[in-house]
């Protein structure tokens, strides 16, 4: 006996409460809580007539309660529930079940979602955060009433005509000489409705995006460990501008290119492919949550941390981040000018190519991982782990030189000798074979100032 729905009930063998499963005892009205939550979350079901380890207690009136409970949750909470009456021997029970709401269930005002086996009253940012999501709108698709055309800087909007003249031709002869014509470009983009600017086009356009957001810009830190800071820098401006900025503030300051020399011609090699950094910055402007905390990059000795606050979307998990999956932008418009810009595809292989770029430099896999309320990114920079070198042809002697180089950046022909115990010859044939293989470069001058650095 069951009340009609075109949806299964929820069938869940676990015993424990969990995401999905809820017992109570008795019916009160103050589980319609727990059913409000399963429909703002991944739906689920409550077991009426169960104790909290999921025995069978006596449940009164589960015929009735079959009779008046479908009228009382569609009335306070707008969802059609499901209701089966299941009989064991003597004892019965009832199973109440919901579907996950494509739209936002309040109760009395309040909207919970479920969290483990608990309910959890949203407030606040992650309150207005769902919201938004669930009544289709992103942040970033917002007016911004406060903006004007004046707060635009037109050298980044002329830069986006050029760069978008392949993706988006029609907006080449588009002027920009009044504020009508910037209006025009941008209601193009859907960027603008009438004079009122969307906050996408301050992010994207704006001469000072902080000035509306304060957190909307990106920070570097040097780490000499999680508890020491050596140095810092904010990068502000628009959006344009700060991946601009950050790729240089790297490669000038924080990643130190290695240097080595074929024949005579000077080579600089950097640490992290800047490909992959260049759509590791973009992808985290790009998805963060402008609400929350600022873009962090931290620069380790031996890796480097991206965290950008905002959790991936329910539909994508982390191991979907290794393979081609649909695109899922949380700010559907900076997406969309990045797009048109050509910084980006649009087809969900920005991680992808992350990997990639990093498997073409002999570097360790990149780490995705959700991890305090974001999406955190890990560059590695040793690739060469005991499990690589175990499988390559190495003698001893080159084994620990390949430590030596790992704990002090260089080694010498002379140092070789000394930490071996080996003759020059011996040294200089053991460096011509991890040339070869490829795990060190010479560097510094022929002769006497040569020395050999990791590859």
């Amino acid at each position: 006996m069951h009340f009609p729905s075109t949806s299964r009930s929820f069938e869940v063998m676990a015993k424990a409460e969990s995401q999905q499963l809820d017992y109570k005892q008795q019916w009160q009205d103050s589980h319609l809580t727990t059913l409000c939550a399963f429909a703002n979350t991944d739906g689920g079901a409550i077991h009426l007539g169960k104790d909290d380890q999921g025995e069978l207690v006596a449940l009164d009136s589960p015929k009735k309660l079959l009779e008046i409970l479908p009228g009382k949750i569609i009335q306070k909470l707008g969802v059609y529930p499901r209701l089966d009456l299941q009989e064991e021997g003597n004892a019965a029970y009832v199973i109440i079940s919901v579907e996950a709401s494509p739209l936002p269930v309040a109760i009395n005002g309040k909207y919970y979602r479920r969290v483990g086996s608990t309910n959890q009253e949203l407030k606040g940012h992650a309150l207005a955060q769902f919201l938004l999501a669930r009544t289709g709108n992103r942040w970033d698709d917002q007016p911004e009433p406060q903006a004007t055309v004046a707060d635009l800087d037109r050298q980044t909007l002329q830069r986006f005509q050029r760069l978008a003249a392949q993706r988006l031709p029609s907006i080449q002869g588009e002027p920009l000489k009044t504020s009508t014509d910037i209006l025009a470009l941008l209601e193009k983009l859907e960027l603008a409705v009438g004079k009122t600017l969307k906050r996408a086009a301050i992010l994207l356009f704006g001469k000072n995006p902080q000035s509306f957001y304060s957190a909307a810009y990106l920070k570097i830190g040097l780490f000499a460990s999680d508890a020491e800071l050596l140095s810092d820098d904010h990068i502000k401006g628009n959006l344009f501008q700060q991946v601009d900025q950050a790729l240089e503030v790297l490669r000038l300051k924080y990643l130190v290119p290695k240097i080595y020399y074929e024949g005579i011609v000077r080579k600089e090699k950097a640490e992290y492919p800047e490909t992959a950094l260049r759509e590791a910055v973009i992808n985290a402007l790009i998805h963060r949550d402008y609400a929350g905390p600022t873009l962090q990059i931290s620069v380790y000795d031996d890796k480097m941390i991206l965290w950008n606050e905002g959790a991936l979307p329910e539909t994508l998990s982390v191991e979907d981040l290794q393979r081609k999956h649909p695109s899922r932008p949380r700010n559907r418009l900076l997406s969309d000018i990045f797009y048109k810009a050509g910084y980006i595809e649009s087809w969900g292989r920005g991680t992808i190519a992350i990997l990639q770029d990093c498997e073409r430099a002999g570097l360790p896999t990149p780490q995705f991982r959700e991890a305090f309320g974001g999406l955190e990114v890990t560059f590695f920079k040793d690739s060469l782990t005991e499990e690589k070198l175990a499988k390559l042809p190495l003698n001893e002697r080159q084994r620990k030189a390949i430590q030596y180089l790992k704990e002090r950046s260089r080694i010498s022909n002379k140092d070789y000798q000394q930490l071996n115990q080996c003759s020059r010859n011996t040294a200089s044939n053991d460096l011509k074979e991890l040339i070869k293989l490829g795990l060190v470069l010479q560097a510094g001058r022929r002769g006497a100032g040569s020395y050999y650095v990791l590859a």
